[in-house]
């Protein structure tokens, strides 16, 4: 897959489509593989247009917010059969473009693109006051084709980042990958934490995710763990340590429930299977070692 910064920059006939694609899920995926179609139909290449970085970021200086890293964005769209990604620089002066400005710039004035496929409920420009008919109107005499893509509805429920963004929140890990197609997933560095879980026979790596990355609820979920070309299982703890009573930053533990050499400073891939209990305090350190047991026979057992 060939990734430039502008439209101008693919050389060859293409067809497009457009939007953020954070965490490429359900939906993301119909409306990419009837795309695609389209453009294979037509004997052209299969571009995305999307920005880097995600709008809110700009906008809204969001944080603990993306669905997936830029990078694993990148896979994810290649592995959907995109053979260009345009990724628009995006920052405060481009988010005050008109919809005529940014069709102007880097749609009609491209000469190589000869199909637009957009999603049904696709908005762009300043204020989103563009949409699907905007690009009718200002497109209609040229030879570009436009193709407005079907939604895509599953279960009843709507598909959208922001819906899994929610359910992540509320810790809903389950259900937040029906809706992706695939487990929700943290990856980061391993960084020194305070050495409990070592002291207590359950040897944890201390997470360093993006802060622009949201993490589920406090709670204790059942994972598994990539470290290099092995999976392992996992049991992972969300939250402030409240046994200890002296943490005030949340904390992403994971105890691999097999026996590995030192971790630290490795970068480390940890997908959430399902949640096992709420995060609480216990009266002894004993009482801690005891559950944190029986979390582990549980996140062993999970399927």
């Amino acid at each position: 897959m060939k990734i430039v910064q502008h439209t101008k920059d693919i050389n060859k006939p293409f067809g497009a489509t457009l939007g953020n694609f954070d965490g490429v899920h359900k939906g993301h995926l119909s409306m990419l593989k009837e795309a695609k179609q389209k453009c294979v139909e037509s004997n052209i290449s299969f571009a995305v247009i999307t920005f880097l970085p995600h709008p809110a970021q700009i906008l809204k200086a969001q944080r603990a917010f993306l669905l997936s890293e830029y990078e694993d964005r990148r896979s994810l769209l290649e592995n959907a059969g995109v053979d260009i990604l345009v990724e628009i620089p995006f920052t405060r002066e481009f988010s005050s473009l008109t919809p005529e400005q940014f069709i102007d710039a880097y749609i009609s004035s491209i000469k190589n693109l000869k199909l637009l496929c957009l999603g049904y409920d696709f908005a762009f420009g300043a204020n989103k006051a563009g949409d699907v008919n905007t690009f009718r109107q200002i497109l209609s005499g040229s030879n570009l084709s436009i193709v407005e893509l079907s939604q895509f509805q599953e279960s009843d429920q709507r598909i959208s980042s922001s819906v899994i963004r929610e359910l992540i929140r509320k810790g809903r890990v389950e259900d937040v990958k029906n809706l992706l197609g695939r487990n929700y997933r943290l990856k980061g560095k391993v960084v020194r934490g305070k050495g409990r879980g070592k002291g207590i026979g359950f040897p944890t790596a201390n997470l360093q995710v993006p802060d622009e990355m949201i993490t589920p609820s406090t709670g204790v979920y059942a994972t598994q763990t990539v470290l290099g070309h092995k999976t392992y299982k996992s049991v992972t703890n969300i939250g402030f340590n409240p046994t200890f009573n002296d943490s005030l930053k949340m904390t992403i533990e994971t105890h691999i429930l097999d026996s590995i050499d030192d971790f630290y400073n490795e970068i480390l891939e940890v997908e959430f299977l399902g949640k096992i209990r709420e995060e609480k305090r216990f009266n002894s350190i004993d009482d801690l070692i005891s559950q944190i047991a029986k979390d582990a026979k549980v996140a062993k057992e999970w399927k």
